[in-house]
């Protein structure tokens, strides 16, 4: 994500009646709340040159078209379809916003960790560009209000028509996080998972068509189906599979963080550490140190985060 010469083109070229909306709203200094105020500046201020606007053109007209490709393909699920227009969306906001001063630190440590870590899929990196990307966009919080991308665009964005599903969408994302799981069997054609801290069980549909084997310890963020008809859940990120260290192995880990299934609040500490761990690089270096092996639909990883020497890349 480089930071535009151009800052906020694109939604000033096909968002015009957003500044409309939002001109009169009195402001606290919520991260959203300031680039609004920004954005009305700019937009009264700002001349762009014709070139710099046809390329802002451009590149939307590619972006969409990828995602009508992507509508039109039969071997996606309905749900996931909508959960990748989503991130599309919001990859291009977090790009447009991120040359304001209110995201530099965003912008930098983005810039940081796709130089340090280089997302994609192996042989180059088991950090996974879905991996990354859910991350920066839906767990990485900013500023003294906590906001996270997914969340600066729904305040700014929450008078618009935006598709009936697409907000609901990124409500489910913002409330996901990687989580552990067990490999059950299989069970109405679905892969069974049992979240090794909760003990639910989930029916699974996984896109990268690893169906893996009952025992498997499974590290993946899961979004429910949008359709509340049938219940099932959609593995976002291509998963990781756990060699050598099961489900009791990554419980003793917890506990050593003092985070115990018993606990009233134990679900939500767990939760808070996969997602919001104070320290950023936590679950990328786990990744980086612990892969193994790699085949077209899953990565292998071992060992433990806090045992010295379980981990074939560790320093």
């Amino acid at each position: 994500m480089n930071t535009k010469k151009i800052v906020g083109a694109k939604i000033f070229v096909f968002f015009p009646n957003f500044f409309r909306t939002y001109a009169k709203i009195s402001y606290m200094k919520k991260i959203a709340d300031e680039l609004i105020k920004n954005f009305e500046k700019y937009r009264l201020d700002r001349v762009f040159r014709l070139n710099e606007v046809q390329g802002a053109k451009k590149e939307v007209s590619e972006m969409f078209a990828q995602l009508n490709d992507i509508t039109l393909n039969n071997e996606y699920d309905p749900s996931h379809k909508v959960y990748i227009h989503a991130q599309h969306i919001l990859s291009l906001f977090a790009e447009t916003v991120g040359g304001f001063k209110e995201l530099k630190a965003f912008t930098q440590l983005y810039e940081r960790f796709e130089n340090e870590f280089m997302p994609s899929y192996p042989p180059m990196s088991p950090v996974t560009t879905s991996f990354n990307m859910y991350y920066f966009l839906f767990d990485l919080r900013l500023g003294s209000f906590r906001e996270t991308i997914s969340t600066i665009f729904y305040t700014m964005t929450k008078n618009w028509k935006l598709g009936e599903m697409l907000k609901p969408a990124l409500m489910q994302c913002d409330r996901s996080s990687l989580r552990f799981y067990e490999h059950c069997g299989f069970r109405d054609d679905m892969i069974e998972l049992e979240d090794i801290f909760t003990n639910e069980k989930k029916l699974v549909v996984n896109p990268s068509n690893y169906k893996g084997e009952a025992g498997e310890i499974w590290l993946v963020r899961l979004l429910p189906n949008l359709d509340a008809v049938y219940d099932y859940k959609i593995a976002v990120t291509t998963p990781y599979i756990i060699r050598l260290y099961g489900a009791e192995d990554w419980l003793q880990f917890f506990a050593r963080q003092d985070i115990y299934q018993d606990e009233n609040n134990g679900n939500e500490r767990y939760h808070n550490f996969m997602k919001f761990n104070l320290d950023k690089r936590f679950w990328f270096n786990y990744v980086l140190d612990a892969y193994v092996d790699h085949t077209d639909g899953c990565i292998y990883l071992t060992g433990l985060p806090d045992i010295k020497g379980s981990k074939p890349h560790e320093l």
